[in-house]
């Protein structure tokens, strides 16, 4: 019946939570229907998996192409007309106001490496929707991190040495920089 399909369910996701696969015993009937359900309950928890790393690459692509439009159509001049209360008519970002603020903190933070993060970001999304990463792990992107901020301190040296200022600001970002500058001063 199907109550006892039900409860059967419960107990197979109770004892693989705990590490064991349950098997019933005696009636062979209860078996085969216990081994069904149990094989149910992981096919519905590896589509919950994939279903949240669906959502995870969706949600890194729509970061990633607002982070591109906010970045690429950049103006220096675009936060003086959105301090200024003018229309998103003057504002050449094409995100509006919105785009323009986030290109701004972006590239103050970062620097040249708001591009680097940005393709991270859409690396990641694809990866993810393409399905050759379930979702993103912790420790990858921690580590991707850790590369391109290391990337940004060598930047932030070099483009400090020659004097080098893209787009009006450090080439580093002001994250990068201050920790190019920590790790200068203690070396």
């Amino acid at each position: 019946s199907h109550a006892s399909v039900a409860a059967l369910v419960e107990r197979a996701r109770g004892h693989r939570l705990e590490g064991r696969w349950a098997m019933a015993k005696g009636n062979p009937a209860d078996a085969k229907v216990q081994k069904t359900a149990t094989v149910a309950v992981v096919k519905a928890d590896v589509r919950q998996r994939e279903m949240r790393g669906e959502m995870a690459g969706i949600v890194l692509l729509f970061a990633g192409v607002a982070f591109a439009a906010s970045l690429f159509t950049h103006d220096p001049r675009d936060m003086s007309a959105v301090a200024a209360g003018k229309g998103a008519e003057q504002i050449a970002n094409l995100l509006g106001p919105v785009g323009a603020r986030m290109a701004a903190l972006l590239l103050h933070f970062f620097g040249l490496g708001a591009f680097l993060i940005n393709a991270l970001v859409l690396a990641l999304a694809f990866a993810t929707l393409t399905g050759k990463m379930r979702a993103p792990r912790l420790a990858l992107a921690v580590g991707a991190l850790g590369a391109s901020l290391s990337a940004l301190v060598m930047l932030h040296l070099i483009a400090q040495r020659v004097g080098w200022r893209p787009l009006g600001k450090e080439a580093a970002g002001l994250l990068p920089g201050a920790v190019a500058m920590v790790l200068k001063a203690m070396f």
